[in-house]
C-alpha cells in the first residue's frame, strides 16, 4: 500500500472510509454472506503470499544453500550482497551499507 507509506492524507482517509464501510456492511448485512466474503478475502489473500513465495523461493533456496555451506565449513555465516549480483540489483542503494547493518543489528533503526 504506497500511498500509505508517507502518511499521504487522500490515502489514509480512502483507507479509512473503506474500513467504516465494511464494519457498517458486515454488521447489516446476512451473516451467510459475510462468512462467504470473508472466506473470499481469505481466499484471495493466500493466492497473493503463494505466488510472492512461488516467485522468492529460488532466492530463498540460494541462500539458504550458502548458509548452509558456511555452516558446514564452520564459518559464522554472513551474508555478502556482492556474491550474488541478481540481489545486488534489487536492492535500492545504501540499504546494505556497513553503517546501516551496524545500526539495524543494534537496533537503532526504526521500521
Amino acid at each position: 500500500m504506497v500511498f500509505l507509506e508517507n502518511n499521504h492524507p487522500a490515502g489514509l482517509y480512502i483507507l479509512r472510509f473503506a474500513t467504516l464501510g465494511m464494519v457498517i456492511f458486515g454488521s447489516m448485512a446476512e451473516m451467510p454472506l459475510v462468512w462467504k466474503l470473508g472466506d473470499l478475502s481469505m481466499g484471495l489473500m493466500a493466492l497473493t503470499n503463494l505466488i510472492a513465495i512461488l516467485m522468492l523461493s529460488g532466492i530463498a533456496f540460494k541462500l539458504t544453500k550458502d548458509y548452509n555451506q558456511q555452516r558446514k565449513a564452520g564459518k559464522l555465516p554472513t551474508f555478502d550482497i556482492d556474491a550474488y549480483p541478481e540481489i545486488k540489483k534489487q536492492v535500492e542503494d545504501g540499504i546494505l551499507e556497513k553503517d546501516n547493518l551496524k545500526q539495524w543489528n543494534e537496533g537503532e533503526i526504526n521500521s
